[in-house]
């Protein structure tokens, strides 16, 4: 039997456009390597640090923008979760379960726009943000060894959660929400932010993104709960 769609509420929709968000800087963030060993091999004679130089800087934007979305999406979803409360509503207890496995997050916005702060952990050496990081092993002090730097579920974004589970967190929520409400239905798709609401429907480039992780697993228990 399939679930009857609730009427919507706008906090879903902003909820959802900030993990829509998340799901797109940790991919965008993946998708950032060095490759040591062909910069090496190249006729030039630019050591790979300036490659580091490039790839930190585009990191920690990503990183910022994953912290910052993840943040509004955790104050949405305690906002919803207070609605749906009231009403008996058991997804109110899935909204809960991502703020508390996002509460890590709470004060690294602080830290992560702290330029201070950023070059006493790193210095000069871009080492010490990949180290901090979870990219090169935490007692590596050079990249002698190393033929590629990439970036990948093990990612510590803000050196207090790994990047894979709390994209798949993300997608978990999303998946749920969509399952609920339809997001993702041509007649019902919008695109609406903290800053102007409501927008009017507009196609989203990460509707179609094959590589956000389905959580199968939570929006089937959630749906079997609402059947009972």
């Amino acid at each position: 039997m399939a679930l009857s769609q609730p009427s919507t509420p706008a906090e879903v929709f902003l909820l959802a456009d900030h993990l829509d968000a998340v799901l797109a800087a940790g991919e965008d963030l993946q998708k950032l390597e060095v490759d040591i060993e062909a910069v090496r091999k190249s006729d030039g004679i630019a050591a790979p640090w300036d490659r580091f130089a490039d790839l930190i800087g585009q990191a920690r934007l990503y990183e910022l923008t994953i912290v910052s979305r993840v943040l509004q999406a955790r104050s949405r979803a305690r906002e919803l979760a207070h609605v749906l409360g009231r009403k008996g509503d058991i997804f109110a207890g899935l909204l809960e379960l991502f703020a508390s496995g996002t509460t890590v997050l709470e004060d690294a916005t602080a830290e992560l726009a702290n330029r201070s702060g950023n070059d006493f952990d790193g210095g000069l050496d871009p080492l010490g943000y990949l180290r901090t990081r979870n990219v090169v092993p935490a007692e590596s002090g050079s990249i002698l060894g190393l033929r590629k730097l990439v970036i990948g579920d093990s990612f510590m974004v803000a050196r207090r959660i790994e990047l894979g589970p709390l994209l798949d967190m993300s997608a978990a929520l999303l998946d749920v929400l969509d399952v609920t409400y339809c997001l993702f239905e041509e007649d019902t798709r919008h695109d609406l932010t903290d800053a102007t609401l409501p927008l009017p429907a507009t196609s989203n480039s990460h509707d179609e993104d094959s590589s956000r992780q389905p959580a199968g697993s939570l929006a089937a228990e959630y749906e079997l709960t609402a059947r009972r």
